[in-house]
């Protein structure tokens, strides 16, 4: 692991100092949870909006993208914009035809 400098304000300080404090962890611990969980979510956010695939951002979050997914639905980020709706009678229809015999 690299060691890194940062200045940041007190006010930040002192919610990260707070934090620390809340979950029984050093401040460098807790600014290392903050980090990943912000960079998480900026990736999430990219890949939702169409910056990111699916595949890069599971890539840079070390991550198959079913892991991807269910991170989304954890975060509440879609990753799609296709309905929710139409996916469910999609399903339904396949599942259908699999009991049918003619899938």
């Amino acid at each position: 692991m690299r060691k890194v400098s940062i200045s940041m304000p007190e006010e930040l300080l002192n919610v990260v100092d707070l934090i620390a404090k809340k979950r029984y962890e050093d401040r460098s611990t807790a600014v290392r949870q903050l980090l990943s969980e912000a960079m998480k979510e900026e990736i999430l956010g990219m890949c939702s909006r169409g910056k990111l695939t699916q595949r890069e951002a599971a890539n840079n979050l070390r991550m198959s993208i079913w892991e991807l997914h269910d991170l989304a639905g954890e975060y509440g980020i879609p990753l799609s914009d296709y309905p929710v709706d139409e996916a469910r009678k999609r399903v339904e229809r396949v599942r259908a035809r699999v009991i049918k015999g003619t899938a």
